[in-house]
């Protein structure tokens, strides 16, 4: 699904990806967690980035054919997921720094969240069916912002979200869907993470 704005004209997944982003970027500034910030916001562009100009290496010929492919396309579903693992690895290769990973979790988890609430806004579903996922997203962003940094909630939260979105996604027949695996994928590094880490508030 595209979205128009005067000529410009952009996917709601990347739309809901920015808005998701730039809204959890706020409030780890809000919370003056300006390091954790910084590394978050690194991950995300660098997903982005990876994201968008893979299409030069999946689509060479193409790109070199019409060099304004880089501008209009992405490197589809390959891109992607070179994304999410240019990303994870980052994140993996920065875990021997001293941060607040409680606030990278919290951040993580929010920006997953917000995703949810900003793509279903506009997605063609049922009203009915937007109700149920604004009810649970909404609800999800609310425990984490109040409860994401306490231990016993934090590992709660990462494995409850991607069992809710399934079942949610069942609706639709979309368990399978990359958001799903995303979120999946997703919580598990996090969780490896912690266990790695052994996160501390």
């Amino acid at each position: 699904m595209w979205l128009s704005f005067g000529s410009l004209t952009l996917p709601t997944a990347w739309l809901a990806i920015i808005i998701a982003s730039l809204l959890t970027t706020g409030m780890l500034f809000l919370l003056k967690r300006k390091k954790e910030a910084d590394y978050y916001s690194n991950a995300i562009l660098l997903f982005i980035l990876t994201w968008k100009l893979s299409v030069i290496i999946f689509q060479w010929s193409f790109v070199v054919a019409n060099p304004m492919t880089i501008i209009y396309f992405d490197g589809g579903i390959k891109g992607y997921w070179l994304g999410i693992i240019v990303a994870c690895t980052y994140l993996f290769v920065t875990i021997r720094r001293q941060m607040d990973w409680a606030t990278i979790f919290q951040a993580f988890l929010l920006t997953m969240v917000i995703y949810e609430l900003t793509i279903k806004i506009v997605e063609e579903i049922s009203i009915t069916m937007k109700l149920i996922f604004l009810l649970v997203n909404g609800s999800f962003a609310i425990a984490t912002m109040l409860k994401g940094r306490e231990d016993s909630w934090r590992s709660q939260l990462i494995i409850l979200f991607p069992i809710m979105q399934i079942l949610l996604y069942s609706f639709h027949d979309r368990i399978f869907s990359s958001p799903i695996i995303t979120y999946v994928v997703a919580s598990m590094m996090l969780l490896i993470l912690s266990k790695k880490k052994g996160v501390t508030r």
